[in-house]
């Protein structure tokens, strides 16, 4: 389904990817449709089992005149966010080779009035801008869940700025360089996107994959920013409610996007010494199982993680076998934590 305003000019499209989000896609939407900018909307649905999809249709429909164009893409089954993403991107590039920029967002998110212009506005007078970042509050509005994002070494661990800091955080108000911001809202450059590829869909179903985008853009010359300007309302997480799940995903792909770092010997050991601190000082048990699935689970898809990471032509068997042997030194060690010491208790 596809729709577009009469005489409309549009240069920015937003990208909504669902899965059963009918409680939260009124919201979503509408607050698209309030924007001054009046951008093209493509939804794309993942395989819901809800009424997701027939209500982004009727408030589509009942606000026509307020949007540049609207396309719902229907997926037959739930293929993660990277991939629905992907999508949606790759349909929004292809209907327009004029088109500036793309903005991400979750569907149990929503824009505050002007946070569509900030991105427009910030992007343009910043040309080697690649990709934006929201100031993304907690429902309460009370507290920020993102201001921004920053890479820990060694252990490759994304973190958000502002996390749960007081919503008026004056170091916050300003507009800055990242590491990374994070796909709930995200606005991305469609000249990168042409040149430098989507998300990595190996990330699928989620985590980790707009952190390598944006490293990506970094270490090809375009710079990721913070825009305090534009704020976002965002629930968070919503489409993983099991946290052993989360903590799983979440920490094999970063095994995933740290895997060009297990190359060089002197770089694998510092990140093995750090796991090992983090795993015998600061993780529950919980997250210890979950950091040796991550890994059981990274070196059954070491093939296509070597390649998506790394590339095919740029590591020899050496280098393959060092990548492997550091996943499972982790698992060993994160073995040795959850098999009880057999004099233990003597």
């Amino acid at each position: 389904m596809a729709r577009r305003r009469p005489g409309s000019v549009v240069s920015f499209t937003v990208v909504v990817v669902t899965w059963n989000g009918a409680q939260w896609i009124d919201n979503c939407l509408q607050s698209i449709l309030n924007q001054e900018n009046d951008p093209n909307i493509i939804l794309v649905d993942n395989g819901s089992s809800d009424d997701t999809v027939e209500r982004a249709n009727r408030i589509l429909e009942d606000n026509g005149s307020k949007a540049g164009s609207s396309t719902i893409l229907r997926l037959n089954r739930n293929l993660g966010f990277p991939t629905g993403a992907n999508r949606g991107m790759a349909a929004a590039l292809k209907a327009d080779p004029d088109l500036i920029g793309i903005l991400l967002l979750n569907q149990d998110a929503h824009l505050e009035p002007g946070a569509l212009h900030a991105f427009s506005r910030f992007m343009e007078k910043n040309s080697k801008a690649g990709a934006l970042g929201a100031r993304i509050l907690y429902p309460d509005r009370t507290s920020l869940q993102h201001a921004g994002g920053y890479l820990e070494h060694p252990r490759m661990v994304g973190l958000h700025f502002g996390h749960h800091e007081p919503v008026d955080e004056e170091k916050f108000s300003e507009a800055r360089e990242v590491d990374y911001v994070t796909g709930a809202a995200m606005m991305l450059r469609a000249e990168c996107l042409r040149d430098l590829g989507l998300f990595e869909e190996l990330f699928s179903p989620g985590y980790y994959e707009d952190v390598e985008l944006c490293q990506r853009f970094i270490h090809n010359e375009w710079s990721v920013w913070y825009v305090p300007e534009a704020t976002v309302i965002h629930a968070e997480s919503t489409s993983f409610s099991d946290r052993d799940l989360r903590l799983r995903l979440s920490h094999r792909n970063r095994l995933i996007f740290a895997l060009p770092h297990f190359l060089k010997a002197a770089t694998a050991e510092k990140f093995l010494n750090a796991e090992s601190h983090f795993l015998i000082n600061d993780a529950h048990h919980d997250e210890v199982r979950a950091i040796s699935g991550a890994a059981l689970d990274v070196l059954i898809l070491l093939p296509a993680a070597i390649n998506a990471r790394i590339g095919k032509t740029h590591i020899d068997t050496e280098g393959k076998d060092q990548v492997r042997q550091v996943l499972v030194s982790l698992r060993d060690a994160c073995r040795k934590i959850l098999t009880p010491s057999p004099n233990k208790g003597q």
